[in-house]
């Protein structure tokens, strides 16, 4: 209804994710034996061992929710068995999809979902591209959609814009020109508050298109925002178990929909439709030298064949002229990469939670309420958290430790875009102040997602680095010609009583 045809031809080439998915390479199943079924395990052994005289069988249970096979002989964690990208199974339908706003983000939005892609399981992705853009993310739909097939990827990119969902939109756009032209005190503050109006307004708009298109776990958040786990607890001994655990989770390709799906079948579905995740903020603070270097010295972190070409950011790049020589192609893709290159926390949480929403139940379908940001559905979201969910669903999610990181990014990504809040909350003096604020905390739990985002698009076509490089290409690029330093002027603070705080 309100969708272009950038899947078009796609889609005519196999089947939606709704529907069933072409045929898959066949994978090795290996098996699991969970703490409940030890007993019977022993006594099968014992009886067909009297029957065979083998002395080794592999035990394969399927997980009804996710057709997820894992290891038995793995490390586990207390909230589920730890996987990696070669044993992950995507044979079944089950997926996340994401709801994003876009405007000239095409510098971030390839990192995004590459990342999401590995570790949420992204498959179906709904983009609204902002009115005002000035740059197209086409050749990176066209490249993720991989229409011919070629790469395997089952990934699902559509576009919308606001004129198929915003009432009267010419006439809002006219009054924008006009309140521009005559340099109206109100042009920031109006077209703010336009920008927040379009995003709730594209939320319910795309939660409906993919409930008509039987999707379950959607995202709402932006292109500067990850999901991972929260670091940094009261006691230094904490925060290196709960690294060392949170790291594992980071290993294990679609970790989040499996986990989110075993929960809402362990409590039966009871109060676990929407989920919401504070955000910690990153500053534009990076590594010393030597850290850099213990970064690059581990092949678990960056991909010796990973090649990411080009110019990435205009920043001042003196704290890696001492990197060592053979490790030049893999300090660039630090450059290129929000989530590799900023490891800074500024203190405490960053403005208001965001979420994701199971839209496969039937609370979420018949939702009649109002649609808001960072809870789309605020009274559904609430009533579950406040009241409905059970004390295991809260005690379950709450042991994820989920955190969405926030990265503020350097000033060219900062400053790219025509961003509404040009001049007032959004200004040069702001992102100043927030550049470098940090206590020296630092984590770097998000670091496996490359690797194991490598290996995984390497499944569909031989060679993972190379296939990677082809859909990370543009990441941390800007276009040429871009001179950051001439931003600098119009971002300043143009009313100092600007009270707006949008994120």
């Amino acid at each position: 209804m309100f969708f272009r045809s950038t899947r078009l031809s796609t889609q005519r080439n196999r089947p939606s994710l709704s529907h069933s998915s072409p045929p898959r390479r066949k994978r090795t199943t290996i098996a699991i034996i969970t703490a409940t079924n030890i007993k019977a395990v022993a006594f099968c052994i014992i009886v067909i061992s009297f029957f065979t005289c083998q002395l080794g069988f592999n035990y394969t249970t399927l997980n009804n929710t996710t057709q997820q096979i894992i290891q038995s002989n793995k490390l586990t964690i207390e909230n589920g068995p730890i996987t990696t990208a070669s044993q992950l199974s995507d044979d079944d339908n089950d997926s996340f999809s994401a709801c994003i706003l876009w405007m000239d983000d095409n510098h971030r939005l390839e990192e995004w979902l590459a990342y999401h892609y590995y570790f949420m399981k992204l498959r179906y992705v709904v983009i609204n591209i902002d009115p005002w853009s000035k740059t197209s993310p086409q050749s990176i739909i066209d490249r993720w959609n991989d229409a011919e097939n070629k790469y395997n990827l089952n990934m699902t990119i559509v576009t919308m814009t606001d004129s198929e969902y915003v009432p009267n939109f010419d006439q809002k756009v006219k009054k924008f020109h006009y309140l521009e032209n005559i340099k109206a005190k109100s042009y920031i503050q109006k077209k703010t508050l336009y920008h927040r109006y379009r995003q709730s307004t594209f939320y319910k708009a795309c939660s409906h298109h993919l409930i008509e298109h039987n999707k379950s776990w959607t995202s709402y958040w932006d292109t500067d925002e990850f999901i991972t786990f929260q670091q940094g607890g009261k006691k230094d001994r904490e925060f290196g178990l709960y690294a060392e655990e949170s790291t594992r989770k980071m290993e294990q390709p679609g970790y989040i929909l499996r986990r989110l799906n075993t929960i809402k079948k362990e409590v039966n579905e009871t109060g676990v439709s929407c989920v919401s995740v504070n955000r910690r903020r990153y500053c534009s603070k990076e590594l010393n030298v030597s850290k850099i270097n213990q970064m690059l010295g581990a092949r678990s972190v960056i991909p010796e064949d990973l090649v990411m070409t080009g110019s990435s950011s205009h920043s001042n790049r003196s704290n890696l002229l001492s990197i060592n020589a053979k490790h030049e192609d893999r300090s660039n893709t630090i450059r290129h990469l929000d989530t590799l290159r900023y490891n800074f926390l500024s203190p405490g949480m960053d403005g208001q939670p965001k979420s994701f929403i199971d839209l496969s139940q039937p609370q979420t379908k018949s939702f009649a309420g109002e649609w808001l940001v960072h809870k789309p559905m605020q009274a559904l979201c609430n009533d579950e958290a406040g009241r409905q969910r059970g004390d295991k669903a809260i005690r379950l999610l709450s042991e994820e430790r989920f955190v969405i990181n926030h990265y503020l990014g350097d000033w060219p990504s900062y400053s790219f875009r025509d961003d509404a809040r040009r001049g007032g909350f959004r200004s040069y003096e702001q992102w100043s102040v927030r550049a470098n604020m940090t206590q020296g905390k630092f984590t770097h739990v998000i670091w496996p997602w490359l690797v194991g985002f490598v290996e995984l698009v390497g499944k569909g076509a031989r060679g993972g680095p190379e296939v990677a490089s082809y859909l990370l290409q543009d990441a941390g690029r800007f276009p040429e010609g871009f001179d950051p330093l001439a931003n600098v002027k119009s971002y300043q603070k143009k009313n100092n009583r600007e009270k707006l705080k949008f994120n």
